[in-house]
């Protein structure tokens, strides 16, 4: 079995604190349930919160750790499924099945033989079979021999605008059936029209990376056609316009894209504008007529022959600061701005994302045509650094990619990911400078999510690595401080190693300002049991909920032998109120509840009390069997 890349540091590098205890919580549990390796896939299922288990997949790969999982998580790193699956990967490699890849169990199969095993899915699954229709015009699509050259490059026959027509109609007609029958407001409902729009888009993509940009053109059409139809009809009562208008955009982003890459003649750029003013016109009666179409018009207007983004590509114009120089960007933008000559006065151009993004486009293109010069000089005369860093890295121009993005990244997000890749390359010294760096930015620097707070605790885990204690502490010091908890604590505790007797009272002087149940953890951790219970508030009532009051149990587990009339006095009116009001289903409760009251009774040496008052309530309650029988345990 081949051997895994993984390491626990690896692991917690890469997931926040919270999703790295849960995940270890998970793990211990027994949550994964399965775990199988394909060729360098991991694939396994985590028993979670929902009642289907969790599909996650771990790629098998040096520096970094790539997964996915099928929860809904979405704030940065590994999620706690995925932790849990990477730990399992680690601590237990005699648990991985090792099973053949997809190519292993095809190979040496006849073609007969794997027609009939697509002929026996699709029986399985009728829905299938408009999968593997859509797979067939893949196939015909970008695997065909390529027909005559057009315009010095080797294009393949391309999708057939028919067979997107018919498929994109029939599925905007069951989206219009749906809503004729439809009688429940609750229902959960999934356009399926805007489900087949996306699996196209997903189609045309792969078409557009492999440069058959021409072999799309007359599919989108057909989509664009099909698509202002249904928008142009739709009822807003019962069709959402902003996510019309969101898949709009989508749709002719990427058209641009395509047109760009295309390199048209003017003909064909005049016969495309028509097409545009056609499509404006059926939606004429919405505000989104004027704005979906803005980066296809721009594109057929400009090409790449406008004057001053020749300039921009050819690096004449280097950065947008300058006054000449944001003059021509702003001409390429397509915008009028106001620009001050002063050299203090510093410009700003701003794209709007509601109409697309002619940047962005542009710059996709560059990429996809391997015009990486062209593609560096314009990301950094529109300010897109980020992109202009990426780059320089995949260039190998780390050096000159870490020098800029100190002087012009401006966000917690844009330094992590910096570091991130810096780190993956080796120079792990050159990671912790940029992470530092990132850490130094003022909190009002755009951000999404905590995304500092992900960043601190990656520079921690390296730093840690790396022997520099003082960044760790620091690191450490920030995520106790936006998150308290058992881990962060003890985290600082021992990267603070000799130096913590004179940290630890600014330590729990913070912790005494939370009520958490990381922070009872922690008092009680450091003995301080007083200041635990007074996080426990004495229930007014037995409730299920304050029965199974996490807080109050993890206390007086705790405190049964060092607190014992504390104990007793907490635990005896919850039990005889619970006793009197609640369901048998919370008897195990009770008589957990009873156990602390015993070890406290003998704590206190009141073996005496405690015998007759269980006697009492055994008399009492002897109708209650189930009651009775849990109590035989005490």
């Amino acid at each position: 079995m081949p051997v895994s890349f993984l390491t626990e540091e690896l692991v917690r590098c890469n997931a926040t604190g919270n999703s790295y205890e849960r995940g270890k919580v998970y793990y211990n549990q027994g949550a994964v349930t399965s775990l199988v390796l394909r060729g360098d896939t991991y694939e396994a299922r985590v028993q979670g919160s929902e009642y289907e288990p969790y599909h996650v997949m771990v790629v098998n790969q040096p520096g970094a750790v790539k997964a996915a999982c099928s929860c809904p998580y979405n704030y940065g790193g590994l999620c706690k499924h995925m932790v849990a699956v990477c730990l399992m990967i680690i601590y237990k490699p005699d648990a991985v099945v090792e099973a053949p890849s997809l190519d292993e169990l095809l190979a040496g199969l006849t073609t007969e033989q794997m027609v009939q095993i697509v002929k026996k899915l699709v029986a399985s699954d009728d829905k299938l079979i408009e999968q593997v229709e859509m797979m067939v015009e893949v196939v015909k699509a970008t695997q065909s021999q390529p027909g005559p050259k057009a315009q010095g490059k080797q294009e393949l026959p391309g999708i057939e605008a028919a067979f997107v027509r018919k498929r994109l109609k029939k599925a905007f007609d069951e989206a219009a059936d749906y809503w004729d029958d439809y009688d429940d407001y609750y229902e959960e409902y999934t356009n399926p029209g805007l489900e087949e729009v996306d699996s196209f888009l997903e189609l045309f993509t792969s078409m557009i990376n492999a440069r058959q940009e021409r072999g799309v053109l007359e599919a989108f059409k057909a989509l664009l056609d099909v698509y202002i139809d249904y928008w142009a009809d739709a009822d807003d009562e019962y069709v959402d316009p902003s996510m019309l208008y969101s898949t709009g955009i989508e749709i002719t982003s990427l058209l641009a894209e395509a047109l760009l890459g295309a390199e048209l003649t003017k003909q064909e750029r005049e016969q495309w504008q028509k097409q545009i003013k056609k499509w404006e016109m059926q939606l004429s009666d919405s505000w989104a007529n004027s704005h979906v179409f803005l980066v296809m018009k721009q594109v057929l207007k400009e090409g790449w022959e406008e004057e001053s983004l020749k300039r921009i590509l050819a690096g004449e114009i280097a950065d947008a600061e300058e006054a000449e120089g944001a003059e021509a960007v702003a001409d390429f933008w397509g915008e009028e701005q106001d620009f001050e000559d002063e050299d203090d006065e510093e410009v700003e151009i701003s794209d709007n994302e509601e109409v697309g993004d002619i940047v962005e486009v542009r710059l996709h293109v560059l990429a996809r045509h391997e015009r990486w010069e062209e593609y560096l000089n314009l990301a950094r005369a529109m300010k897109r650094y980020k992109e202009y860093v990426q780059q320089l890295l995949k260039r190998g121009r780390q050096q000159e990619a870490i020098d800029f993005g100190l002087k012009h990244l401006q966000s917690q997000s844009e330094m992590l990911e910096l570091a991130q890749r810096v780190y993956a390359n080796g120079a792990v010294n050159e990671a912790l400078r940029v992470a530092e760096h990132g850490l130094q930015l003022p909190d009002h620097t755009p951000s999404y999510g905590n995304v500092k707070l992900s960043l601190a605790e990656w520079t921690m885990g390296v730093a840690r690595q790396a022997g520099r204690q003082d960044l760790a502490l620091a690191s450490a010091w920030y995520v106790f401080l936006k998150r308290c908890t058992l881990t962060s604590y003890l985290n600082v505790k021992e990267i603070a190693g000799e130096g913590w007797p004179k940290l630890r009272s600014e330590v729990l002087a913070h912790v005494k300002k939370e009520k958490s149940e990381d922070a009872i953890r922690i008092f009680l951790r450091e003995d301080m049991i007083d200041d635990a219970i007074k996080l426990v508030e004495k229930p007014g009532y037995a409730g299920g909920e304050n029965l199974r009051n996490i807080k109050a149990q993890t206390v007086l587990e705790a405190a049964a032998s060092k607190r014992p009339e504390w104990v007793i006095g907490y635990c005896h009116p919850l039990v005889e109120d619970a006793l009197a009001r609640v369901h048998h289903s919370y008897y195990a409760d009770i008589v957990r509840y009873l156990g602390y009251m015993k070890q406290a009774y003998m704590s206190a040496n009141k073996g005496g009390e405690w015998g007759e008052y269980i006697r009492r309530l055994r008399d009492k309650h002897r109708s209650k069997k189930k009651l009775i029988e849990l109590m035989q345990k005490l």
